[in-house]
Order: C-alpha cells, then structure tokens, then sequence
C-alpha cells in the first residue's frame, strides 16, 4: 500500500572562461558546490494510482563568492498513475523556499509545481506535456532566478529506424536580487 524513495546528488559547477575582468576570471564568483537530498513517501489510491508527498533540501556552497551561499527546501504533495497503456503521468504541487546564509539578500518563497503527462494515442505515437515552476541559482548579477516552463513534445516511430520529434516550449525566468 505504501512505497518510500530516497533520493540524493551532489554536483559541482564550474567556470572554464579564460576571459578576464579585472583581473578575476569571469565567472568565477558562480563556482559552486551542491548536495541535495529528495524523500518520496506514496500511499496507494488505487491499483495504478498513488498520492504522493515529496520533501527536497539542497545546499550550495559557492567557492569565492560566499554571500550566496543557500539552503532550496520544498514540500510536495501530488499523485503519480499509470492508468491505462495510453496515459500515465505525476503532478506535484506545494513551496519550495529559498534562504540566503547572508542576511542582505533575504529569503524568497515560491508556489512550486511539476507536471509531466504522456499520451500514446497510438503505439508508435507518443505525446508529453511538461510544466513547472522552480527557484533556480542566479546568473547575470541576479541572486535567484525563477524559472515557469511548459513544453509539448511529440515524437512518433515512422519505421524501425525512422521516427521524428517535434517540441514546442516556453520559458519565463524572472531574474531576482543582486548577488
């Protein structure tokens, strides 16, 4: 009746510009480290259908520019099916905040969501819908940037070794805070 995932990744970025500015190689100030961890609980509705309540905590450590340092903690709650061979698919919605280790910059909260639908009207057809909204790590002089995207694609099997996609996608980012 019950299912419980846990989910971790660690990741680093870093800059590779020779370009220099001021004496500083460009981009520098945005290397930085992360660790996150994802806890899935899924209670069962029905024999392909489960509600879902998800918890994420990620922590970035930057190398030089250490005012952005922060903790994206989010809270999710959503149902996950497979109801039938032609549609399956999870939606999620819920908080996800965003708190700044320098107090300069505040924090900032977000409505979050995640959807992913995929429809194969036909076995050799397949469409997927994808929308979200998260808090992403600020570029450009921005402390925080937050992202809303959808997308349709469609992807259909011609022959054996034939097939094609075509995808439509829109993205807002909003760029918040100097950082």
């Amino acid at each position: 009746r019950g299912q419980f995932e846990l989910g971790a990744r660690a990741s680093q970025l870093r800059f590779q510009n020779a370009l220099l500015v001021a004496g500083k190689r460009l981009n520098s100030e945005r290397d930085y480290d992360d660790l996150g961890f994802t806890d899935t609980l899924y209670a069962a509705l029905a024999p392909k259908t489960k509600a879902l309540l998800e918890a994420r905590h990620t922590t970035y450590e930057y190398v030089s520019n250490t005012g952005l340092d922060s903790t994206n903690t989010a809270v999710l709650v959503g149902v996950k099916w497979d109801a039938t061979a032609k549609t399956s698919g999870a939606i999620r919605v819920g908080n996800e905040t965003k708190e700044f280790d320098a107090a300069a910059l505040g924090d900032r909260d977000n409505a979050m969501w995640e959807a992913n639908i995929t429809w194969n009207p036909l076995s050799y057809s397949t469409f997927v819908l994808s929308t979200g909204s998260k808090l992403d790590e600020g570029n450009n002089g921005a402390a925080l940037i937050e992202t809303r995207s959808n997308s349709l694609d469609w992807t259909h099997q011609w022959l054996e070794r034939l097939s094609s996609k075509a995808s439509l996608s829109l993205m807002n980012q909003d760029y918040l805070g100097a950082g």
